[in-house]
């Protein structure tokens, strides 16, 4: 099982990798400090869950990217 931790998801290459790593990935976590609302924009039509913390987000992360 492969778990990918994304921190900066709601900017620029964050959503991106996110986007382009999704399908890969068997778990993607995410984390950024811009309210939710906007990694829900930003990440709208891919499967991801948010953490509350970056200490959370890479805790049991297989990758990490920031």
């Amino acid at each position: 099982m492969t778990k990918l931790a994304i921190i900066g998801a709601a900017g620029i290459m964050g959503s991106y990798s996110a986007r382009a790593l999704s399908a890969q990935a068997e778990e993607l976590v995410v984390y950024d400090i811009l309210p939710r609302e906007v990694l829900e924009k930003k990440l709208d039509g891919i499967n991801y869950q948010v953490a509350e913390s970056v200490e959370k987000a890479v805790k049991s992360a297989d990758i990490v990217l920031f």
